[in-house]
């Protein structure tokens, strides 16, 4: 998984809880992957507390990520020391975020230089709009078990951030073999004569997947294709080009 792929697991995650009503069951769903998961037993979260750092800290449970986010806790505060013990706090106001990144709040900060007040709310970095705004998804907002709210970077109220180091985690990104080719959808005598081989290579046992005699590009199609193109060390990307025509017709000549 690449390091973008990565970083959007968490907000994705999230992302399924925006909008739902306080104390309403997606709420006691972050509440429960939060204190079922024994990283943090120093307090069981209810619905009637407040919760933002609880469910940022639950996107990360959830999508197995707190390897890179040692901060698991109920508390900003506590996430903050977490973090600096961790290596992965980053004090300045002006930094520019990436998506999966996590802001901590201060809404006492004057606005004047770097804030190093006491945090009160914590979000995760969704989208960066532009140069100077980003979205951020967060927990217990005025309304909503979770929502959104849009931030300016080096604007008021920032405390600071944590940066997981998703980059640690991440693996090579592999090649893409075509960009043009037979692809989900397509109808052709083209699509016909690759499937053709296809079943020609489901036979040998060259690919487990059968597909159906025909000229459409189904679902099934686009599995065997990105088997195929996996077990060629290539990027799954679902298309069937000529270097995956020649490819399969080498496989099959060897077989025969």
């Amino acid at each position: 998984m690449t390091e973008k792929e990565l970083r959007e697991k968490p907000v994705k995650w999230l992302k399924g809880f925006l909008g739902a009503p306080k104390r309403g069951t997606k709420h006691q769903e972050i509440l429960n992957v939060f204190n079922n998961s024994g990283l943090y037993t120093k307090y069981k979260m209810t619905l009637n507390d407040p919760h933002c750092a609880t469910t940022v800290s639950a996107a990360f449970i959830a999508t197995k990520l707190t390897s890179i986010f040692p901060c698991i806790s109920c508390s900003c505060g506590e996430m903050i020391e977490k973090a600096k013990k961790a290596g992965i706090w980053e004090e300045r106001d002006n930094y520019v975020p990436k998506v999966g990144d996590v802001i901590l709040y201060d809404w006492d900060d004057n606005g004047k230089g770097d804030d190093k007040g006491a945090p009160e709310h914590v979000g995760i970095a969704a989208e960066i709009l532009n140069g100077k705004k980003f979205a951020v998804y967060e927990g217990n907002t005025v309304n909503y078990a979770a929502g959104t709210r849009t931030m300016e970077v080096n604007g008021r109220y920032i405390r600071g951030y944590i940066l997981p180091n998703y980059k640690s985690l991440a693996t090579k990104e592999l090649p893409i073999l075509e960009k043009k080719g037979y692809k989900l959808g397509d109808k052709t005598r083209g699509v016909f004569a690759f499937k053709e081989l296809l079943l020609i290579a489901h036979k040998l046992g060259i690919v487990s997947n059968k597909v159906d005699e025909n000229a459409t590009f189904g679902k099934g199609t686009e599995k065997a294709v990105n088997k195929l193109l996996k077990n060629a060390g290539y990027r799954q990307n679902g298309i069937a080009g000529k270097k995956l025509e020649k490819y399969l017709a080498k496989l099959i000549k060897k077989k025969l």
